[in-house]
């Protein structure tokens, strides 16, 4: 399995950050730099853009000086029930002491709103 090293990844960082060729760590990276190196990547075209009105947002209750909701949004393969995920059903409840709103969604649930509030190709990507 090719897998990247810790360094592996730093000289790919330094060599983004710099604009250089990533083939300068093929002796750190060897596998990966070997398969991003013979990759015949062609990237996408940006075929749309999904703006964002951000006068029709909903307005944020509480405090004038709380900018970010204490909303926590979860999504798991299914749903969480203690039996099966204790760890997660302690961790749910102490958002749930400490003040925040806990939302969990299935994929189901999840796939269910894309559907409903976006357009096909945002629920397809």
């Amino acid at each position: 399995k090719c897998v990247p090293s810790t360094t592996c990844n730093a000289c790919l960082y330094r060599a983004k950050r710099k604009g250089g060729p990533i083939d300068l760590c093929q002796w750190q990276c060897g596998c990966v730099a070997k398969l991003l190196c013979d990759s015949d990547l062609n990237p996408l075209p940006i075929t749309s853009e999904l703006h964002v009105d951000l006068a029709r947002l909903p307005s944020i209750t509480g405090t004038a000086q709380r900018r970010i909701p204490r909303i926590v949004h979860q999504t798991w393969r299914e749903p969480l029930d203690r039996k099966t995920y204790p760890n997660w059903s302690r961790f749910q409840e102490s958002f749930r002491h400490a003040g925040w709103d806990y939302r969990f969604y299935s994929d189901q649930e999840a796939r269910d709103f894309l559907e409903e509030h976006f357009p096909e190709s945002v629920v397809n990507a």
